[in-house]
């Protein structure tokens, strides 16, 4: 699903879960709710999302998507963690392939294209995410640091704003 975590360091987020009447799926950055999905589990261990979804107010203007730039750009660049070796050495001196390239010394670096909604500013890769959701509308309204919301066809959610301009 693509609003679920790839982080391997936070299992509870691979996958949507299903606590009480919704249905919750999140990265960590932007999160979506549906109603109950019956063929989605329980999870005890995810967040309360319902919780945290409740400590904002409800938008009060909500607008169409802004037109978006295409996706944001990736390029190949040098691996950092090796400098473009390939080889990494460990705490005992030995050397190994770098984990972060897979030995090729490179890796794809994804620019961040930053968008200003109302008083947020948000990463367009987020907004990317929602556009094709059915009839998505977001939160033009709100305080800079405050979660943006969503509404769609079937659903709410929230995207998380960036810190800077």
């Amino acid at each position: 699903m693509p609003f679920c975590s790839t982080d391997e360091c936070r299992p509870m987020l691979l996958k949507p879960w299903t606590r009480g009447a919704f249905t919750y799926a999140t990265n960590g950055r932007i999160i979506v709710r549906l109603a109950a999905m019956p063929d989605v589990e329980e999870c005890p261990s995810a967040p309360d999302a319902g919780k945290m979804m409740a400590l904002y107010k409800p938008a009060t203007r909500l607008v169409p998507i802004p037109e978006l730039q295409p996706n944001p750009i990736s390029r190949i660049i040098e691996c950092v963690e090796c400098d473009g070796s390939g080889i990494v050495e460990c705490d005992y001196g030995h050397e190994h392939q770098c984990p972060e390239c897979d030995g090729s010394g490179k890796e794809e670096k994804i620019d961040c294209i930053k968008m200003k909604i109302g008083s947020r500013i948000i990463n367009a890769k987020y907004l990317h995410m929602i556009r094709d959701l059915p009839n998505v509308m977001i939160q033009e309204d709100g305080e800079a640091m405050d979660n943006m919301q969503f509404t769609f066809d079937g659903g709410v959610g929230m995207i998380s704003p960036m810190r800077f301009e």
